[in-house]
């Protein structure tokens, strides 16, 4: 592993035959679905939270002009209309599912599932497809289950963000040269980063633990979408060290985003996100450690990751058009 000036330790270039660090050589998709339902169904076959809707007009939480209703939608509550009782129940429905009373550690635990369900989907059709879907807070809807996760993630507008060339018949898509731009600015800048804001005074948390928090989900998003797709790993890492790199300054913890730690074991290898401040998982009641915890030694996370590295699928994994059954 290299370290970098930012302090994010990275995959040795020599790893990565496409080209050093900074990027030198675009990424290319030259295989792509025509649509974006295509698109999302690809995307949802990775696992349930990885599943992005798209408003019905027909039940009137979008008109037919393809333009987003007003307030409420059948499809959840508006994202950048959720008041300060919709997060202080979602906060106490998550302290209540894990069995802590701190409102600490469920403050944490509400922002891990909130920032994972919404950038798991986003980063998934990046990696297979090379397209953004517009997930900012102003185009999603949320309807969150009893344990305070969010459930459903529907767009309101089906809006992407791709390379110039790139086209669908059912979405309006938004020409970009910088996919890693787009990528900040909708899921960052236009929702999880003004989030975390609001959420830090509810459970008083310090804005390394925050910060690290946001991070910690999109990189741990990144390694099950490595684990679950047919995509190189070289791909994923790629997209995983530009996307953090240029966000040190909004989600390092401290200082240090994480390690995307690339592991082998036999002829296995793949990327594994370790993250770069604690999220005080071990607070929880019989929960102990969690598996990139910054707190255990080298040794252990090792074990854990080769463990993880083993258990992950050979076959059946999802490819740029769906999930490649199992051979016989």
């Amino acid at each position: 592993m290299t370290m970098t000036d930012s302090g994010f330790r990275t995959i040795p270039a020599e790893r990565i035959p496409v080209g050093p660090w900074p990027l030198d050589a675009p990424l290319t998709w030259p295989d792509r679905p025509d649509t974006l339902a295509a698109t999302l169904a690809v995307v949802a076959e990775i696992g349930e939270r990885f599943i992005l809707s798209v408003a019905d007009a027909a039940r009137g939480s979008m008109p037919a002009n393809g333009l987003p209703a007003d307030g409420l939608t059948a499809d959840g509550l508006p994202a950048d209309g959720l008041t300060d009782a919709d997060l202080s129940r979602g906060i106490a429905d998550r302290g209540r599912d894990v069995g802590t009373d701190e409102d600490r550690v469920a403050t944490v635990l509400y922002l891990h599932s909130y920032a994972y369900r919404v950038a798991a989907p986003m980063l998934a059709a990046w990696v297979l497809h090379g397209r953004i879907p517009d997930v900012s807070a102003a185009n999603l809807s949320l309807r969150f289950n009893a344990i305070g996760r969010p459930q459903d993630v529907t767009m309101r507008v089906p809006r992407v963000y791709a390379l110039p060339g790139d086209s669908m018949t059912d979405a309006e898509v938004v020409p970009v040269a910088d996919l890693a731009g787009a990528a900040i600015e909708v899921l960052l800048t236009r929702h999880l980063l003004p989030l975390m804001t609001r959420l830090r005074p509810f459970g008083k948390l310090g804005l390394p633990v925050a910060k690290g928090s946001v991070a910690s989900q999109i990189g741990a998003a990144l390694s099950f979408i490595d684990a679950q797709s047919a995509a190189p790993w070289q791909t994923v890492s790629r997209i995983a060290l530009e996307f953090l790199e240029r966000t040190t300054a909004e989600i390092a913890g401290q200082g240090v985003s994480g390690d995307m730690q690339l592991q082998q074991a036999g002829e296995r290898e793949g990327v594994i996100f370790r993250r770069g401040t604690c999220c005080l998982i071990y607070r929880v009641p019989d929960k102990g450690y969690c598996g990139g915890c910054p707190l255990r030694t080298r040794d252990e996370l090792l074990e854990t990751w080769e463990a993880r590295l083993l258990a992950r699928p050979t076959t059946g994994l999802v490819t740029s058009r769906g999930r490649v059954p199992p051979a016989d």
